[in-house]
């Protein structure tokens, strides 16, 4: 699947996940959602060495902005820094051959040729990364899933009801983040834009996407862009109808 995607100079970036870690049951999956994104990028930088890759895909995992996120007592916002740090936290250490065997090789003891050997006589398949190094954060991106712009009145400080807006929540609590973040998916169902205001609600549920502007303006200073939701997908998303 690498091969075939990166001979295409526009894809920029690869999902290793997407709204994984959704409750307090599946973020079990943590561990290993950060395990595949580091291997896969350990594996993608060893291809491009020995030039069966001509070059690496950022990669980038998404998470759902949702209440129902750790629970009634838990800030979703706080569980999203959480999710960011724990997946942006640069990793120190050996590499090691993983084999199919009782025992793991670790390269630092052994040359490259006696590594490769092992781990093919092994019958596993394995990379010797001998030569690169951690101190890289498994991913490169953050993305996050938020379809709450549904009225014409929000603003960026203000949610229409008068709470605190949900985009300056997510500002405030992830522009500290060491990897560039994005909205991976920006939008909200055209059955509830302006659900609750007859005066200005449409038959299409037309959107404004006035949060266009406060992404590029109000975020700009941490958050990189944002992808609108959707070209094509789930009809209540649908661009091309009702906007």
């Amino acid at each position: 699947a690498l091969k075939k995607y990166l001979k295409y100079p526009n894809v920029l970036a690869g999902m290793v996940g997407n709204e994984v870690m959704n409750d307090e049951k599946a973020w079990k999956a943590a561990p290993c959602v950060r395990a595949y994104a580091r291997d896969l990028k350990l594996y993608m930088a060893r291809m491009v060495e020995e030039g069966f890759l001509e070059r690496t895909l950022p990669l980038m995992y998404a998470g759902q902005d949702s209440s129902m996120i750790g629970g009634a007592d838990t800030d979703p916002n706080e569980v999203m820094k959480l999710t960011v740090d724990y997946l942006s936290c640069v990793e120190y250490g050996k590499s090691v051959v993983v084999v199919d065997s009782e025992e793991d090789v670790d390269v630092g003891s052994v040359s490259k040729q006696v590594a490769l050997r092992a781990s093919g006589s092994a019958g596993g398949g394995s990379w010797n990364f001998e030569d690169h190094k951690f101190g890289e954060s498994p991913i490169d991106i953050f993305g996050l899933n938020v379809e709450s712009w549904c009225s014409s009145t929000q603003t960026f400080e203000y949610n229409s009801d008068g709470t605190i807006g949900t985009y300056y929540s997510l500002w405030k609590a992830l522009k500290k983040s060491s990897v560039p973040i994005i909205f991976s998916e920006m939008g909200c169902p055209h059955s509830h834009f302006d659900r609750d205001d007859l005066e200005r609600k449409t038959k299409e549920g037309t959107r404004d996407w006035k949060q266009v502007e406060v992404v590029s303006r109000d975020m700009a200073d941490s958050w990189s862009g944002f992808v609108a939701y959707t070209y094509d997908g789930p009809e209540d998303f649908v661009m091309f109808k009702g906007g």
